[in-house]
């Protein structure tokens, strides 16, 4: 794993300019990177001298005003974000048991699962009956034979000319 110069920038950024507080892992490698860079010798010794002037500064206290300024700002938050949150919870709950009463309505008319089965169940039968009983007259009287008067009284002569 080699150092490059995006890295030792983020080492620096990251921990500050003491070695000390840099990963173990990383700390040998790019503490030999800023030797051989000279950039990172140049960027190395910049955060080293604000890492100084950091420490250098006293502490200060901040005052019992900000303090609670910041508390009080702190807590009005969170109240509002908490009452949003029980408002959206309170209209989720109330949506959550309107669903589970209409649920259990509809299973108490019709505890058979979901109407469209028996729906489909009993239109396909009705539309299968409905087809035949349109085409069963055209099939019977295409395959019945058909009688004519003609038919009818030449077949009466001819028993009766066979007969006498």
């Amino acid at each position: 794993m080699n150092m490059d110069k995006q890295k030792f920038e983020r080492i620096l950024a990251t921990h500050g300019g003491n070695p000390d507080a840099w990963p173990e892992t990383e700390r040998a490698m790019a503490l030999n990177f800023a030797v051989t860079d000279p950039q990172a010798a140049i960027m190395l010794r910049e955060a080293r001298a604000l890492h100084t002037l950091i420490g250098e500064l006293p502490d200060i206290d901040p005052s019992p005003d900000l303090t609670d300024r910041i508390i009080h700002a702190a807590v009005a938050q969170n109240q509002t974000a908490n009452a949003d949150m029980r408002q959206q919870g309170r209209q989720s709950s109330i949506l959550t048991d309107y669903r589970q009463r209409m649920r259990r309505l509809r299973e108490g008319l019709w505890p058979f699962g979901p109407l469209w089965r028996p729906a489909a169940g009993l239109a396909a039968p009705a539309l299968f009956g409905l087809l035949l009983g349109l085409y069963q007259p055209q099939l019977i009287a295409t395959t019945a034979p058909t009688a004519t008067t003609a038919t009818v009284t030449a077949i009466t002569l001819t028993s009766t000319a066979e007969t006498s």
